[in-house]
């Protein structure tokens, strides 16, 4: 396994991204340019926002080139009929001539409410004052980062590099999402670059493994959005690999690592969350019932409830995991919750419920799981449920 290294810049750690952001009160927008290759997952929502109709059906006739992305906040341009597509269009065409690229080679992404016109004089604003700023530096990054957000309280950024000399690849990331999160694929947008040239089919299927097992086992509020996405674009470089088989390996190490930590911080700053949960399963027959079981656990409102509450009460553990599909066997079955041992092989154990309470306290919990049935192991992340999230929601658009 190849050593992987935190470092700064995000996406503009990676050579030949440059990028900037600005917000206007809840209104954002954010440019990247950035040419290469790019391979994308999208939301399993039948609804899908004008923004990525157009961005799917430009990969799609440009064999995935693209030369930059320009992103909106405030606003999904989503429900908004044959309008919205060409408002979509209209924000591509605007951010292409403002960073002097080909006009059919931007791609589009939007988030925020659903149903409202986009603002259209104030996007061409934005884009105007943006465009001049577009530098390649860790402020152009974390500047994008800040205006991709919506009710997100942090942005969300991360930089690696994997492996040595020509096998060597970096990768940058920002993100956002906070609510309207359940798998398949969790709500949110991600934008990843990489130095690394593999071929589209290569990072295709480097991008779905790495949604697998982390934006999918990510679940706040059981809903799924209209305006998902995940886009990984392989920026041109020269340098020619010794070991195509460890470069390989470099990038989709580094691919799921990046994806899983963007997971952890989406779930830390859900909306109105106070802790973030973590839960382990393993000892599962399948990894398809390993996951099926920590989503289950993950996504249950009653554990969301007993968390918030710093309540020891595993049975709402059991009950999830019986509900789940994976194949269970209660005489089988561990559960730890914040490494307080309370099921062993499907026997209660004794344990105080006042420190087990108290452990239960802090920033991040963690529920670990064993099936007994097998080998196989899995990791899902959630989050409580609190008063603050209902508040939140309760006047998203008022």
């Amino acid at each position: 396994m190849a050593h992987i290294r935190r470092v700064e810049g995000g996406i503009c750690a990676v050579e030949g991204v440059e990028a900037w952001g600005r917000r206007d009160g809840k209104d954002g927008l954010a440019l990247v340019r950035a040419r290469g290759r790019c391979v994308g997952v999208y939301t399993k929502n039948a609804f899908q926002a004008a923004p990525l109709v157009l961005t799917r059906a430009r990969l799609a006739s440009s064999r995935g080139w693209t030369e930059g992305i320009v992103v909106s906040s405030g606003n999904a341009n989503s429900f908004t009929g044959r309008r919205g597509l060409e408002d979509a269009e209209r924000m591509a065409e605007l951010a292409a001539d403002a960073m002097g690229v080909s006009r059919g080679r931007v791609l589009v992404s939007s988030t925020g409410v659903i149903g409202c016109r986009l603002n259209m004089p104030l996007i061409e604003s934005q884009i105007e004052r943006v465009a001049p700023m577009l530098e390649h530096s860790p402020r152009g990054s974390d500047a994008a980062a800040r205006a991709i957000l919506t009710t997100d309280r942090a942005k969300k950024e991360i930089a690696v590099e994997v492996g040595e000399g020509s096998e060597r690849v970096v990768l940058g990331a920002i993100a956002k999402g906070a609510g309207m999160v359940e798998p398949n694929m969790a709500t949110m947008l991600a934008f990843i670059y990489t130095d690394a040239q593999l071929p589209s089919p290569v990072l295709r299927r480097a991008l779905r493994e790495a949604v697998d097992c982390s934006f999918n086992m990510l679940t706040i509020d059981r809903d799924t959005s209209t305006n998902d996405m995940v886009l990984l674009t392989s920026v041109a470089c020269e340098r020619v690999p010794a070991d195509m088989w460890v470069y390989e390996q470099n990038l989709r190490e580094g691919l799921s690592y990046v994806c899983r930590e963007l997971a952890r911080m989406m779930a830390a700053d859900a909306e109105g969350a106070s802790t973030l949960i973590t839960v382990n399963v393993r000892g599962a027959q399948s990894i398809e019932d390993a996951r099926a079981a920590a989503r289950a656990v993950a996504g249950s409102t009653l554990v969301k409830t007993a968390v918030y509450g710093r309540d020891p009460n595993w049975g709402r553990v059991a009950a999830a995991l019986g509900y789940s599909g994976a194949r269970v066997d209660a005489g089988r079955t561990s559960i730890s919750i914040a490494g307080v041992h309370m099921v062993r092989g499907g026997e209660p154990l004794p344990f105080d419920e006042q420190q087990a309470s108290r452990a239960m306290e802090g920033e991040e919990l963690v529920i670990d799981i064993d099936l007994g049935m097998g080998s196989h192991s899995a990791t899902a992340w959630g989050c409580d449920l609190t008063h603050e999230y209902v508040e939140l929601n309760s006047r998203y658009r008022t």
